[in-house]
């Protein structure tokens, strides 16, 4: 709070008399984030994918720390964003050479390609509107069938394991997404 040591700096410097209220202004300043970041940890501790969700919520500076719902949204958002990437990603793969029609790939990824286009148009878009109004049961279903769409499309490859698809990275970011997503939103249940 860049602020806050501005202003306690100037009662410092100037006004003998003021040193406890510019330490506690200072001291306050300090705390208020740390109370901000303990609703981030205490929300990303509820998902499977603590550091994941952690990276997420942080990499959005203008997000309300002190707001839960704000932050199902801003995954909501990541969600749509990150299909929408996939989705361009697929059809580039589609269109190119590298994938021989008619190949279990190829028809995996028309599967694929379908399945990131109901998350981009639809998953992460339901839920906002019910999140507007409180209400996220919506958003909870919604995260919960986003992380199922990208296993079935992972899963529709046929590899297990360690075998890796063209968008394996694509499809496991994907099903954290959902899930984080559907962990925040089970917290609002509480509020």
């Amino acid at each position: 709070c860049k602020l806050c040591y501005i202003v306690s700096f100037s009662f410092l410097k100037h006004m003998r008399m003021m040193k406890p209220l510019a330490l506690f202004i200072l001291i306050l300043c300090t705390i208020q984030p740390n109370n901000a970041n303990d609703l981030i940890r205490k929300a990303c501790i509820q998902t499977p994918f603590y550091t994941d969700c952690i990276r997420y919520l942080k990499s959005y500076p203008n997000i309300d720390n002190s707001n839960l719902n704000e932050f199902v949204v801003l995954m909501f958002n990541i969600m749509k964003i990150e299909a929408t990437a996939t989705s361009t990603k697929i059809d580039k793969l589609l269109a190119g050479k590298s994938i021989p029609r008619g190949s279990r790939a190829y028809d995996s990824l028309v599967l694929c390609a379908k399945l990131y286009e109901e998350i981009a148009t639809s998953d992460a878009v339901r839920p906002m509107e019910s999140l507007i109004r409180g209400d996220p049961d919506i958003a909870i279903v919604a995260g919960k069938d986003v992380a199922g769409k990208a296993t079935q499309c992972e899963n529709n490859f046929g590899g297990r394991g360690s075998e890796k698809t063209p968008i394996t990275v694509e499809n496991n970011d994907m099903n954290h997404i959902g899930v984080i997503a559907t962990g925040i939103a089970e917290l609002l249940r509480y509020e």
